[in-house]
């Protein structure tokens, strides 16, 4: 195949507010701001930047990291990247994160199939399961099934760029859904049969069960959040999760899913980056789709450094995406733990790692949160329903750290806890006074105040330190939140007649309690 489109030098990986552009722009561009992209593919190009930050310069300890700097990781990755510039060619003889030897598996099963063969339609139909598969719209990391009802655009086939292709590729890797739509009825590389109804696990970084939550701290640019993100080899030997930080995959592939190097590479820290849970060859306008490395759970051991992760639990529980918690509600959870030392909770290597040097280097700072609900059904791992990406970032100022101001945000987020179960209670005696099941209608106003409040939590947050100004600020949210509480109770809860009107007079919130702040 033709050597062509070379991530290093082709745009393809979107950043915001600029559009596309390549690996060598990124490291040489101090000015980008983040990262583009629904939260999955954010993740992944996440963790494709660091594995290339992590490959090209791991610095041995804190001193070291420090005296790196943004301008000496910069400087690394490039001199690094044009090193290796002939394997991040997205085709050709060896393409990037791909493996062609798994064409030659499918043609044999094609072959074998037709010996069997009766019939003029039965060969056309064999025919098609030797060639590629459809890519789909793209969107998920994922193969759109046979028999898929298209609901929206997201589901629509659609004809990808090599840019589009790329993308996918990587957010393949470590986010690949769980399920059926993989080759089988073949012997793999490694010399495992597959069945002709196999089912692949989903990939590391989604979890085998409804979609992990990830979690970066990030710095008002890219090159500085993939800084405060690179670990020590100090760092990766103290954590004990990972045998050492490991060989790069566009270094050297493996040849199968079970070989030295695939079983070598699966216990790396890179391999937490950079997954290879599926081996593909891009072909034509689709791609052949095996399964690949598989890699243990969670409660296994598995560990990524951007996971909440309950090690007080036995086996290690981790925390999933939750749309109707929305990341932002898990603030205080993520820095008491990881930050300020509190005795229990998820604990996160980023956070742990990164929001001191954040702190300490640029004073302002954020704390990103994200990743995909999916379902699972009879082995296979889809969108479906109320099952969504779900994303958040909230900016903080170092002082937020200390402990009056820290306590401070944990009496307002207590605040909106109770509100929102106020919120909760009142419609549902509402409903339950006219001898109606208001459950599901109670759940739908708890959302929607979530939602409304989400607007003011920044303006929140850079107001919980000491000072009558900031006081102000506080008591004026706090009537905003009020506000919210009462205006969906009055939306949800009709009063057109005498007995709704009675149940609304009864069941209508009182919250003046909530406007006096403790001292």
């Amino acid at each position: 195949m033709e050597r062509r489109f070379n991530l290093i030098d082709e745009p393809w990986l979107p950043i915001v507010d600029v559009g596309r552009v390549s690996l060598r722009e990124v490291f040489s561009n101090s000015s980008y701001r983040a990262l583009g992209g629904n939260p999955v593919q954010k993740i992944a190009l996440m963790k494709l930047l660091l594995a290339i930050a992590q490959a090209a310069c791991t610095p041995e300890d804190e001193p070291q990291w420090e005296a790196l700097g943004t301008d000496g990781l910069a400087r690394h990755c490039l001199a690094y990247l044009e090193r290796w510039h002939d394997r991040f060619f997205l085709y050709g003889d060896q393409p990037f994160l791909q493996m062609p030897a798994i064409e030659k598996l499918i043609a044999e099963r094609t072959r074998k199939r037709l010996l069997t063969a009766k019939t003029p339609g039965k060969i056309v139909e064999i025919e098609a399961t030797g060639r590629p598969k459809n890519y789909g719209a793209g969107f998920y990391p994922d193969l759109p099934s046979e028999n898929n009802t298209e609901f929206s655009y997201t589901m629509s086939a659609r004809e990808l760029s090599d840019a589009d292709k790329a993308l996918f590729l990587v957010s393949l890797m470590n986010f690949a859904f769980g399920g059926k739509r993989v080759e089988s009825d073949l012997v793999s590389l490694g010399g495992d049969a597959l069945g002709n109804r196999y089912t692949a696990p989903a990939g590391p970084s989604l979890g085998g069960w409804a979609g992990q939550l990830h979690c970066f701290p990030l710095a008002d640019s890219v090159l500085g959040s993939l800084w405060v993100n690179l670990l020590t080899r100090s760092d990766i030997q103290g954590l004990n999760y990972w045998s050492e930080v490991g060989t790069p995959l566009w270094e050297k592939m493996p040849a199968s899913e079970s070989d030295d190097v695939a079983n070598a590479y699966r216990s790396t820290y890179l391999a937490s980056l950079l997954a290879l849970s599926r081996f593909v060859l891009l072909k034509d306008d689709g791609l052949f789709y095996l399964d690949g490395i598989r890699y243990p759970k969670v409660s296994d051991g598995w560990m990524e450094s951007s996971l909440l992760v309950d090690k007080t639990q036995n086996p290690f529980k981790v925390k999933y995406v939750d749309p109707e918690r929305r990341p932002w509600r898990e603030l205080e959870a993520m820095l008491a733990y990881n930050v300020l030392g509190t005795s229990k909770g998820f604990e996160c290597i980023a956070l742990k790692v990164g929001v001191s040097r954040l702190a300490e280097k640029f004073g302002f700072f954020s704390i990103w949160s994200g990743g995909i609900k999916v379902s699972s059904n009879s082995g296979d791992q889809s969108v479906k329903q109320s099952d969504d990406f779900v994303e958040s970032q909230v900016w903080l100022h170092s002082d937020l750290l200390g402990q009056t101001e820290f306590a401070q945000l944990q009496a307002e987020m207590a605040v909106l806890e109770d509100l929102a179960k106020v919120v909760y209670g009142c419609v549902a005696a509402y409903f339950k006074a006219l001898k109606v099941d208001g459950k599901q209608t109670a759940q739908e106003a708890v959302h929607r105040f979530w939602q409304m409040c989400e607007r003011d939590v920044q303006s929140l947050l850079d107001h919980c330190s000491n000072g009558e100004e900031h006081r102000a600020v506080r008591q004026k949210l706090r009537s905003g939140f009020m506000g919210y509480a009462l205006r969906i109770f009055d939306q949800l809860c009709p009063q057109e007649t005498a007995r709704q009107l009675e149940a609304w007079a009864k069941s209508r919130p009182r919250l003046g309690k909530y406007l006096k702040e403790e001292d």
